[in-house]
């Protein structure tokens, strides 16, 4: 029995954009549509389509006739044909043949986002169009895009440092090794206590992770804020020192940051100390911003992001001597090359030689 198989092969498992809307340089989508065949077949044509759009919908607030809001709207369409139609059908031989294929996304377009309420995605869709007679063969793929943080962003990257008073008591001090941290990651908080007075101990320390989500229509003031918190972590204490271990959960509530113009992603973290004074249980908090990010630590090193153009400036070099003359390095006249100058802005294709 004939069997012909079609399939898109992505390079990367996902496609990564460094930085904010504003200062992303863009990424470049590469992969294959794959046709492999027991036997030599016909296609009319061939072509690949890449759709990205956002689904939003979300109620203005809670109520008898609360308003709706549905946004659908598509934030980018390509397409390629990889074979032309023709008079004469295109025979492709028997065994493996691939088309390579490369797209271009801006960096202002919005990344993979999947929420309660709302979706940012994109897909692939490959059509391999086959005689009248015949049914068409089609593959689809889902694209997933992420947003890295920008290797200039050294907030995300050191370390949090906190000090609080509890009633003239005692001094609470916190240490986090560093504000974001991607899902799955478990990372130590340090709390000591210093108490000012005796009879006073701290008992537990829970840790609270509190997301924002905010659904808003561009261009105008209509948005919706949903907030959650789940306690992700706990321990008693017997001293006034603990380190406690706290792992970001891969499922269930929580989703990674995002700040696109349709969904907005926000964390915060807080401490909750449950104290013992003269026998009397009393309760505190510390709160501060933290960030679920979209890579872990691994993904973020992993990933370089694109270069740009770089032209040494001048130095200058002094002798130190009695000579007054200032030797001057010129700068170097050709450019180094940015990424956006090697690769073509079209989508492309290259055919393979064939494998049987």
């Amino acid at each position: 029995m004939k069997q012909t198989l079609l399939d898109i092969v992505l390079q990367e498992k996902f496609l990564v954009l460094h930085g904010s809307s504003t200062e992303a340089a863009g990424a470049v989508l590469r992969g294959s549509v794959v046709i492999r065949s027991k036997e030599a077949i016909k296609l009319r044509s061939l072509t690949l389509k890449l759709r990205g759009k956002v689904d939003v919908k979300w109620a203005s607030a809670a109520g008898p006739k609360p308003d709706v809001y549905h946004v659908k709207k598509t934030v980018m369409s390509s397409s390629l044909t990889i074979l032309e139609p023709q008079e004469h059908l295109h025979t492709i031989p028997a065994g493996e043949t691939k088309y390579e294929f490369e797209f271009q996304f801006n960096g202002d377009l919005p990344e993979t986002v999947h929420t309660d309420q709302g979706h940012v995605y994109y897909s692939l869709k490959a059509v391999a169009e086959r005689s009248f007679l015949v049914r068409n063969i089609v593959a689809k793929k889902d694209v997933l895009v992420k947003r890295f943080s920008s290797t200039n962003n050294v907030e995300d990257m050191e370390p949090i440092t906190l000090m609080r008073i509890f009633n003239s008591d005692a001094a609470c001090d916190v240490f986090v090794p560093k504000k974001a941290y991607g899902m799955g990651e478990t990372f130590p908080i340090r709390f000591k206590l210093t108490p000012f007075m005796e009879n006073i101990s701290v008992t537990k320390i829970s840790c609270r992770l509190t997301q924002k989500v905010s659904y808003g229509v561009p261009e105008t003031d209509k948005v919706r804020s949903v907030k959650k918190w789940r306690e992700i972590a706990s321990q008693h204490l017997e001293g006034n020192e603990v380190i406690l271990p706290v792992k970001i959960p891969t499922e269930g509530i929580f989703f990674h940051a995002c700040d696109t113009d349709y969904i907005r992603t926000e964390h915060e973290m807080a401490l909750k100390i449950d104290f013992d004074v003269d026998g009397k249980p009393e309760v505190g908090y510390i709160r501060f911003p933290f960030t679920v990010a979209a890579e872990n630590s691994d993904e973020f090193f992993d990933v370089l992001p694109p270069y740009a153009p770089y032209t040494p400036n001048p130095m200058a070099l002094g002798l130190p001597s009695n000579n007054e003359n200032t030797y001057v390095i010129e700068p170097v006249e050709t450019e180094l090359p940015s990424y956006a100058s090697v690769y073509t802005i079209e989508p492309t294709f290259v055919v393979l030689p064939v494998k049987n």
